[in-house]
């Protein structure tokens, strides 16, 4: 699924997927699913879709920021847990090719 939020497109098919969360059981009228889904930098947003009677009886694409990430994935994971995730999701990779050559002599 992919929307344009103001200035910014999210689409599940182009974001990382972080964690998913399951309300009840297949074929539950008032039972959904949430994925967590991480775009760049501290970018997130979730992927809702259920049951006619639930909170997402047509799927539906929510922005959201760091903070409400990280409020999101501790009710699921727990506090500590879910800062690691976060911490190793929003860290800045190097440039591989600065450390190719680290140590090495020509």
């Amino acid at each position: 699924m992919q929307i344009k939020i103001g200035r910014k497109v999210y689409n599940t098919e182009k974001s990382k997927e972080v964690t998913r969360k399951l309300v009840s059981y297949f074929g539950d009228s008032h039972g959904y699913e949430e994925v967590l889904y991480h775009k760049k930098d501290n970018d997130f947003f979730i992927y809702g879709q259920g049951g006619e009677n639930s909170e997402y009886p047509e799927p539906r694409i929510i922005a959201i920021g760091l903070e409400e990430a990280l409020s999101w994935l501790s009710s699921i994971l727990g506090e500590e847990e879910a800062d690691i995730v976060i911490r190793k999701i929003t860290e800045k990779k190097l440039n591989p090719r600065s450390n190719s050559k680290k140590g090495s002599k020509a």
